[in-house]
This record gives C-alpha cells, sequence and structure tokens, in this order.
C-alpha cells in the first residue's frame, strides 16, 4: 500500500513540474528553455500530460485515503 502512494506522490509531482515547464514556455514565447527548443504552442503538449498525471495521482491519493469508498 505504501508503494502505491509513492507511486501517485510521484505522479502528482511530475505532473506539476510539466505544468510549471508548460507555463514557463508559453510566457517565454519562442526559443530554448532548458536547453529544450519548444515554441507558444509546442507547450500545449506538456501542460496536457501534465495535468493528466497531476489530475491521475491526485485522484489516487484521495481514493487511497478515503479507502476506496464513493462519497
Amino acid at each position: 500500500m505504501d508503494m502505491v502512494k509513492i507511486f501517485a506522490g510521484i505522479l502528482t509531482g511530475a505532473g506539476m513540474l510539466l505544468m510549471i515547464f508548460a507555463c514557463l514556455a508559453f510566457l517565454q514565447g519562442s526559443g530554448k528553455l532548458f536547453g529544450v527548443g519548444i515554441d507558444k504552442w509546442g507547450a500545449l503538449a506538456p501542460f496536457l500530460l501534465g495535468s493528466l498525471f497531476f489530475a491521475a495521482g491526485v485522484y489516487l491519493l484521495r481514493y487511497l485515503l478515503t479507502g476506496g469508498r464513493s462519497r
């Protein structure tokens, strides 16, 4: 059970990092950000992936903390 909580935490953290990267890339415009060439619309892919990871991690943590009960 602890491994699943660690996995949920990793998913949530990775999602936050990807969304922050996407926001920085969007604000910068075009060019290189942390050595990665990305344009304004190219930041959409990491943002969508980050939001998916973040939502899955939060959902998994919430499911584990409530004991699998639905509200």
